[in-house]
């Protein structure tokens, strides 16, 4: 392999390295966003997007290059109108077909995993900013119910200290007059029974 396919192979599995740490489930978000902000990344981060565009340029490129070479190797019907073919023509056409398509997946493979790596970095961001403003929500709401469990008690100690006891005599009256009431139609009653017997 040529130097520039083997650097390209090289970034492929640093890529495949980094995909599967960034896919670990027990390294939550909030970690991944803590490395982000660190002071390590954030020294690269000020011009991290011109290098990002930059391979991704240079991936672009040599798949295109790749494309075109396969397209070049691929097409060994021209050869074959000579008459007098040597086998190791043959031989060479296909190693440089095999040597083409193999930097053809070399590329490829490099490009897509270089945008799901973009992507995963991108979504484990948003998911560590969400996680924490749903904890942020969470201690709003459980705030806010301790201060409406206090309001709801302060609001039963002011109905027991203040109005129980208006409400109390007033139940006290209403209960009397109705005994009242009661007791007196109870003679009432017993008086018309004694009558009419």
């Amino acid at each position: 392999m040529t130097l520039q396919w083997t650097a390209v192979a090289i970034f492929l599995y640093i890529e495949i390295g980094t995909l599967m740490l960034l896919m670990l489930p027990w390294i939550r978000p909030p970690v991944w966003k803590k490395i982000f902000k660190s002071r390590i990344v954030r020294a690269f981060e000020s011009y991290s997007y011109i290098y990002s565009y930059a391979l991704g340029g240079i991936l672009f490129l040599l798949f295109f290059d790749a494309i075109r070479e396969v397209k070049k190797y691929g097409f060994t019907e021209s050869l074959s109108d000579f008459q007098y073919q040597v086998a190791q023509v043959d031989a060479v056409v296909h190693m440089r077909l095999f040597r083409a398509q193999r930097n053809l997946y070399i590329s490829g493979f490099a490009l897509f995993l270089w945008l799901v790596i973009r992507r995963m970095v991108d979504l484990l961001s948003r998911e560590a900013n969400l996680m924490a403003s749903a904890e942020a929500s969470m201690r709003q709401a459980q705030s806010a119910t301790v201060a409406a469990h206090s309001l709801m008690k302060e609001k039963v100690f002011v109905f027991y200290t203040v109005l129980w006891p208006y409400i109390d005599c007033h139940l006290f009256v209403m209960l009397f007059r109705g005994r009242q009431r009661n007791q007196s139609q109870q003679k009432r009653m017993s008086m018309m029974l004694e009558r009419q017997n």
